[in-house]
């Protein structure tokens, strides 16, 4: 059979593939080629497109020739429930037994232009190929918001944007968010994945995620991995405002029963139909975080790039470049003024994580006007560690580090109780409660120890102050008594209270008449309250103020899809 699919071009105000049988494969809409020749084009343009329960579009080629693209224009899309046999929207080259190796066929592009984007209950967005030929590229601009969330509560599947090449020396797709129109925010919840994967000599796409603001909450995660020779992909986050990586998923040990209970978390519970990769720390939970994983392979993990004013790691969130048996990769955060960790969070590039040769990767952080801040004794951890190949390299470019500090291997020993005869598996920096930089070699001895550099302009509290005085004068002098206002007699008074709690010098102690007032001028009787001690509370999130100043908050950070307009009114009096 010959001959190429044919073009399909939709102008409507609104447009809802829904089936409500029980075959949903039967509604959709598709320009497929099952023979030598193209597949057609998909052009959609409308108002609002909603595909739900089992509704798709759908551009496959079989055979030879090329899958051909879809292209999406519409204020508003929202997919949910996938069909169990495909995905929502997808494009792929099939591998078939007629197919020879001098024959290529190249994956359709998906191109999504929107306001808004809504991924729910499973539904997917694929750009495969398990054919000879280059996978499909995603490519997502959209100017309010694009939110992946949640899972297919009967099959465990994740909802997510995925690619993936099966063909040796074929490169799989790109996912980019934000390349034209940048939403004002992404954010991607509850055990949804965007994923970029190889199972091949072929090297996985990349991910590009370009918005204002960045969520990565209760296990969301994005992923470029790779389980043969080719190389896992690099993530790039660049977020205007903030990235936020939160928690974990709650519904995975029940999601992974559904699928089968495989051991290895890694894998696709039935790849041709997009079935859900996730990253398991310990088999039972999954969560939030980037994922360059090279856990089967022998090719070095991937990159991790982010680029934010703030970023904000709490509830065991993850940057993780880490390999099985290869060489870690690498992390970059630049051009930050904060970066909060909190509640055993980690950013690491470790190699051997298998317990197999390879060096760990490199951690640079550049936060020439900012500051690393952990949570006090919460095991917040930056690692570029190695099993028995070399530690990394850690390089910290900050106004100054807060509560973590550098650990070489004989003190983490120490502080562990081990001897230099332990087993390597127990020399982990993860086994200690504190907040720590580390680039050890578990098993390689003292020459393979990495390195932590850490040029921070960290300065003596005493330097530079100016000394207050201790009087600050009669108060009754400040005020002229000369002209009485109101009731006959009555005069102006000006009173001090005190400093609000700072002594004259740092090296004077705290006043406790001058903390929150003096206690002297405190009601008695019964307009008296009792006094409590209120222990000082770690900071629990993090805003910008109006001038762009970064704010700590004894508040967890608020997570919204919308950024709120209400302005707070100003105050009149006489």
């Amino acid at each position: 059979m010959k001959g190429e699919g044919g073009n399909i071009t939709i102008n409507a105000g609104s447009l809802l593939v829904n089936s409500s049988t029980k075959q949903p494969a039967n509604a959709g809409i598709a320009a497929a080629s099952s023979g030598i020749g193209n597949a057609g084009q998909i052009n959609i343009t409308s108002d609002s497109l909603s595909l739900t329960n089992g509704g798709f579009l759908d551009n496959t080629t079989q055979v030879q020739g090329n899958a051909g693209p879809i292209k999406i224009t519409a204020k508003s899309v929202i997919l949910a429930n996938d069909d169990p046999e495909r995905p929502a929207i997808q494009t792929v080259v099939r591998k078939t037994a007629q197919q020879t190796a001098q024959q290529s066929s190249n994956g359709g592009d998906i191109t999504i232009n929107t306001d808004s984007l809504s991924l729910t209950n499973g539904a997917a967005i694929s750009a495969r190929t398990s054919g000879q030929g280059k996978a499909g590229n995603i490519q997502i601009n959209a100017r309010d918001f694009v939110n992946i969330s949640g899972t297919d509560p009967i099959s465990g599947r994740s909802s997510a944007l995925f690619t993936d090449t099966e063909s040796a020396g074929f490169t799989g797709g790109n996912i980019t968010i934000g390349n034209v129109i940048k939403p004002n925010l992404f954010r991607i919840s509850d055990g949804a994945v965007l994923v970029t994967s190889t199972s091949s000599s072929g090297n996985a796409g990349n991910i590009t995620v370009n918005a204002n603001r960045f969520e990565a909450i209760n296990g969301g995660q994005l992923i470029a991995r790779t389980t043969s020779s080719g190389a896992a992909g690099t993530i790039k986050v660049n977020a205007d405002r903030r990235v936020t990586i939160s928690g974990r998923d709650a519904t995975f040990a029940e999601r992974r029963s559904k699928l089968g209970g495989a051991n290895d978390e890694n894998i696709f519970t039935n790849r041709d139909t997009n079935r859900i990769v996730t990253v398991s720390d310990t088999n039972s939970e999954v969560f939030s975080g980037f994922y360059v994983n090279s856990q089967k392979s022998t090719s070095p993990a991937g990159n991790i790039v982010v680029d934010s004013p703030i970023v904000f790691l709490d509830n065991k969130g993850r940057l993780i470049a880490e390999s099985g048996s290869s060489n870690g990769g690498n992390i970059n955060l630049q051009n930050g003024n904060l970066l909060l960790l909190r509640r055993n969070s980690l950013i690491s590039t470790t190699a051997g994580t298998e317990q197999q040769p390879g060096n760990g990767g490199n951690i640079e952080i550049k936060y020439p006007k900012g500051f690393i801040i952990a949570g006090f004794s919460r095991n917040n951890d930056i690692a570029a560690n190695a099993f028995t190949g070399g530690g990394g390299e850690v390089t910290i470019n900050a106004l100054g580090t807060v509560n973590i500090r550098a650990l070489k291997l004989d003190e983490l020993e120490r502080q562990l109780g081990l001897s230099s005869n332990t087993s390597p598996e127990k020399r982990d920096p993860q086994n200690l409660p504190t907040n720590e930089f580390t680039a050890i070699s578990q098993a390689g001895g003292p020459i393979l120890q990495g390195s932590v550099n850490l040029y921070t302009q960290d300065v003596e509290p005493t330097r530079g102050t100016i000394q207050l005085p201790e009087d600050l004068g009669d108060s009754s002098r400040l005020i002229a008594q000369s002209c009485p206002v109101g009731v006959q007699g009555a005069a102006s008074r000006f009173v001090v209270t005190g400093r609000g709690g700072l002594p004259p010098n740092p090296g004077s102690a705290l006043s406790t008449e001058t903390f929150l007032g003096s206690a002297a001028n405190a009601p008695s009787g019964e307009n008296a309250t009792a006094s409590t001690s209120i222990p000082p509370k770690e900071a629990q999130g993090v805003e910008i103020g109006p001038r762009g100043e970064i704010i700590l908050t004894a508040r967890p950070s608020t997570l919204t899809p919308h950024t709120s307009w209400q302005r707070l009114r100003g105050c009149y009096g006489k």
